[in-house]
């Protein structure tokens, strides 16, 4: 029964731990994205370029998180 619990607290650590890992970085592309959506953005080459390379970065995140996870 010990054991039993011990496994079971483990699987809920580990999915909280996953869920935080992936929703950092899908948080963060969102954003980014809603940026590059408003006109004042998208008319600025050097915003356009900021926000653009923190969804490239935040992706490359994001795949070497599943990368780790689930090799």
């Amino acid at each position: 029964m010990m054991k039993q619990k011990k496994l079971t607290e483990m699987k809920t650590d580990f999915v909280n731990n996953m869920t935080h890992e992936f929703k950092t970085p899908i948080s963060t592309i969102s954003l980014a994205g809603e940026m590059l959506m408003k006109p004042q953005v998208s008319e600025s080459p050097e915003k356009t370029q900021r926000y653009g390379s923190i969804i490239v970065n935040e992706i490359t995140r994001l795949r070497n998180r599943l990368n780790k996870f689930f090799r």
